[in-house]
């Protein structure tokens, strides 16, 4: 099954294949990103993109969908099998990848059980599942008022978000920082607080205390007290 999972690539400087493992995060992230620029650079993502009466154009965007499809069918047969916190990480390239190659985002049908199944096992302890994915994960899907979070995944994000505005108000009004919170935890925190609706927590203070957490928070991230 390893081999099932490797993309093979070829360098403009060398024409031998060589693989790219889709369980590779990092790699995989890098290639993705590179397909995107392609994919930019061709105006594929263009809602007024012209009609491609260049051969060569036309070629390379064939080309390019292929690409992405093939990485798609390996990094699809990567989350079926893998881990939750694994199979969670994998979504956003996957559906990047699948916009690529189909102008479409990722059938929900499929990732919809996999966000739950991360749900699931963070709610019963599995810390490898990362809660910041996760909570946005949830959140677009909340967005899209899909019925099957409207229960206990929007009752976590709810519980998640006023955790973390407590938290950072605590640290506003002269609370320490809670020790052993690493400064990536706090900043990721702070972005989730800084996109999030806080009306009901603030009222029409939202601005001005979104606007300490820009600033004071920063701070404090910098000289911890």
């Amino acid at each position: 099954m390893k081999n099932d999972l490797n993309i093979r690539l070829k360098t403009p400087t060398d024409s031998t294949p060589r693989t790219l493992d889709v369980t590779d995060k990092e790699a995989m992230a890098r290639y993705v990103s590179h397909l995107m620029q392609e994919a930019a650079d061709l105006g594929i993502f263009s809602p007024t993109r012209p009609t491609k009466s260049d051969l060569g154009l036309r070629r390379k965007e064939s080309q390019l969908r292929t690409d992405a499809a093939d990485a798609l069918s390996r990094l699809k047969a990567h989350i079926v099998q893998a881990a939750p916190a694994d199979a969670l990480d994998a979504l956003e390239p996957y559906d990047l990848l699948h916009r690529i190659a189909y102008d479409s985002p990722a059938d929900t049908v499929f990732t919809d059980p996999i966000v739950l199944n991360a749900l699931d096992a963070r709610i019963k302890g599995n810390q490898t599942v990362n809660e910041y994915t996760l909570y946005d994960a949830i959140g677009k899907r909340l967005e899209a008022r899909a019925p099957r979070f409207m229960k206990r995944p929007l009752d976590w994000h709810l519980r998640q978000l006023d955790r973390w505005y407590r938290e950072a108000r605590a640290i506003l009004d002269g609370a320490p920082i809670p020790p052993g919170l690493p400064p990536a935890d706090l900043h990721r925190r702070r972005q989730i607080l800084l996109r999030a609706n806080l009306y009901a927590y603030e009222g029409t203070a939202a601005p001005t205390f979104k606007h300490r957490l820009s600033t004071e928070l920063s701070s404090f991230m910098t000289n911890k007290r």
